[in-house]
């Protein structure tokens, strides 16, 4: 799993973090394909 060090610039301890760190792409990628630029969960 060393490719995932290199993945993660701000050095978060995935296995500890790893749920947060997965929400906070999941809204991201939400947010980006969102045509209305909205929030919409």
């Amino acid at each position: 799993m060393e490719f995932l060090k290199l993945l993660n610039p701000f050095n978060i301890n995935l296995l500890k973090g790893g749920y947060a760190f997965t929400i906070l792409i999941a809204l991201a990628f939400w947010q980006a394909f969102n045509c209305e630029g909205e929030w919409g969960l």
